[in-house]
């Protein structure tokens, strides 16, 4: 084959390659500006007065997602937030255990939580088609945050490995579901 034809190949792919990630950044912006999703905290995060969870856990208040249909909801599908109680919250941090059997779901290679329970956790309850599940969203506890920001708002990171997960936990079944965790830029 002709030297030159699989240079321009090559070269297309790499063009192809260059605007896919170049969209990819360009949607990631205008999400986070259409949900409203808060930037990149910056100090240090303890809350130990919150009587809804452990010092590391924070339960947000169902205003934390300006847009839930839009962060959570299917097409047709509404979604709207709700607020677990307490008891239900002390049954998730203690089933956390379980979530170190879980999968990942998607294309990536599996991978799995080792110790959930040394994660920071925020907790959002959330309801699609009458299910109300409640939504862990998880930082590392190297990761920096703002107290106000991280007590009230879903904080949303992309990349950054397994420092950051997500998953759906349903406290009828008292089931995990759904665990994504960052993949690495």
């Amino acid at each position: 084959m002709n030297p030159k034809v699989l240079l321009g190949a090559r070269v297309m792919w790499i063009i192809a390659a260059i605007a896919l990630i170049v969209l990819g950044t360009v949607a990631a912006i205008a999400l986070r500006r259409a949900l409203k999703i808060a930037p990149l905290p910056a100090a240090a995060y303890v809350r130990p007065d919150q009587p809804n969870a452990s010092p590391s856990h924070v339960l947000l208040p169902e205003s934390a997602l300006a847009d839930p249909t839009a962060f959570f909801g299917k097409p047709g599908q509404l979604a709207r937030t709700w607020t677990p109680s307490r008891e239900q919250i002390n049954t998730l941090e203690l089933d956390l255990p379980k979530l170190s059997s879980l999968h990942e779901d998607g294309w990536i290679q599996a991978r799995t939580i080792e110790d959930p329970s040394s994660y920071n956790m925020q907790f959002l309850g959330v309801e699609t088609n009458g299910n109300r599940r409640i939504y862990v969203n998880a930082a590392c506890s190297a990761f920096g945050m703002n107290a106000a920001e991280w007590n009230r708002q879903l904080i949303i990171v992309s990349d950054g490995g397994s420092c950051y997960w997500h998953v759906f936990y349903d406290p009828n079944t008292r089931r995990f579901a759904n665990l994504e965790i960052n993949g690495r830029a």
